[in-house]
């Protein structure tokens, strides 16, 4: 399949990660980057396994899928356009810390380990502006980590994927990203039989509606102030 026309230069320039880039400099990166098209059900990278590349989303989904020491897997996160994933890796050298699956048709730009390390000792500026741009990254997360309950979180986590990936419906908006309630435990910290609980009651106020294995939120207002923490 021919892939199709893309600025990797404008796409590389609107990532937080090359933010901080001048022009030249991102043109440095794209010369180290390549673009793959990969089907649904793809396996990009196996959880384990060295790090070679990083990728930008171009288009489409992927979920990040981890598997604990007991053997078990769980999804921790969805992946979708402009966003980054593997960067960590491929800078300290280590191994991929979870498996990402395509969900739909997704276009990826690859970053190449080897290449990017050589753009990086070669031009000391480029380094020095992602060694920034990484430390406000970790400054932001670390703050982030406020302690909210858990159904301020699973509110959260359903307002953005109803904002990144919904599917506007006659009375809301359908999930189109199926995850089950394990699935969306892992990726709020919280058990499944917690989320399941505080769904319930969601269902039962008419916030949400359950189809099967989607989910249809109908009052998005109500579901803002439970993320908020007032509208239990």
């Amino acid at each position: 399949m021919a892939l199709p026309v893309i600025d990797r230069r404008a796409l590389l320039g609107r990532l937080p990660l090359f933010s901080e880039l001048a022009p030249a400099e991102l043109d440095a990166v794209v010369a180290v980057t390549r673009a793959r098209l990969f089907a649904a059900r793809d396996v990009v990278v196996r959880q384990g396994e060295p790090a070679e590349m990083a990728f930008a989303v171009v288009y489409g989904r992927l979920k990040v899928v981890r598997a604990s020491g007991s053997g078990t897997e769980a999804v921790v996160a969805v992946l979708r356009k402009g966003e980054v994933f593997g960067e960590i890796a491929i800078l300290d050298g280590g191994a991929r810390s979870a498996t990402v699956i395509a969900l739909a048709p997704t276009l990826l730009l690859e970053i190449d380990r080897r290449k990017l390390h050589a753009l990086l000792l070669k031009e000391p500026t480029v380094s020095y502006k992602l060694l920034l741009v990484l430390a406000r990254r970790l400054r932001q997360s670390i703050g982030s980590r406020e302690v909210v309950d858990v159904p301020a979180r699973l509110a959260r986590q359903l307002i953005q994927l109803a904002d990144d990936d919904g599917e506007p419906v006659t009375d809301g908006v359908r999930l189109r990203t199926e995850l089950s309630q394990r699935e969306l435990g892992a990726m709020i910290g919280a058990t499944r039989e917690s989320v399941n609980r505080n769904l319930a009651a969601l269902a039962r106020r008419g916030v949400v509606r359950l189809e099967g294995k989607q989910l249809v939120v109908v009052d998005v207002a109500a579901l803002r102030a439970v993320a908020a923490g007032s509208g239990r």
